[in-house]
């Protein structure tokens, strides 16, 4: 379970940048949709129509209950974006926010660094994983900016065992070091 939790935070972790990004120019839209504007599935025209007196189509209860529902929905997604968006800026300015755990926990592997960007690995039941290690937030830890293989030269990977997307780049060195 806990395994879980750290894989779906690594996603707005590793993706720093398009995180912050989305959570600043996204939130103010999906706030207004979750909580302004509230009629009670009023449309603004039936509004007009009352303020001036003229007749309007009798209310059911139907519609409210949508606004209502629809109004739930984006205040959940409204917290999601919101969340995101903090876990990415907290990656962007070097703050370890899966990396830790998935350090202490992950299945250690050997990888390579391919073009700087990718990270291939093979899991212990045999799938290799190419994954993307983002220039702004990288996977490496504990010294998130240690210089690591480039090239094909091998890495220590650790990655969690039910979700080897979320992996972080071991910067210890190693042993015989």
């Amino acid at each position: 379970m806990l395994d879980t939790i750290f894989w779906l935070l690594n996603f707005p972790a590793s993706n720093g940048y398009a995180m912050v990004f989305i959570a600043a120019f996204g939130s103010t839209g999906l706030a207004m949709l979750a909580f302004g504007g509230a009629r009670g599935g009023r449309s603004r025209l039936q509004a007009l129509r009352e303020q001036e007196g003229l007749a309007t189509p009798t209310a059911s209860a139907g519609p409210a209950v949508l606004a209502r529902a629809r109004q739930i929905v984006f205040r959940i997604v409204f917290a999601v974006v919101l969340g995101s968006g903090a876990v990415g800026l907290l990656a962007l300015i070097g703050v370890p926010v899966t990396n830790a755990y998935i350090h202490a926990n992950g299945i250690e592997t050997t990888g390579t660094m391919d073009s700087g960007d990718w990270v291939t690995f093979t899991t212990e039941d045999g799938t290799e994983y190419t994954l993307a290690n983002d220039f702004f937030t990288p996977s490496v830890y504990p010294d998130a900016h240690a210089s690591v293989g480039w090239g094909d030269a091998p890495v220590t990977v650790r990655y969690l065992p039910g979700h080897p997307q979320a992996f972080v780049i071991d910067s210890t060195p190693a042993s015989g070091d």
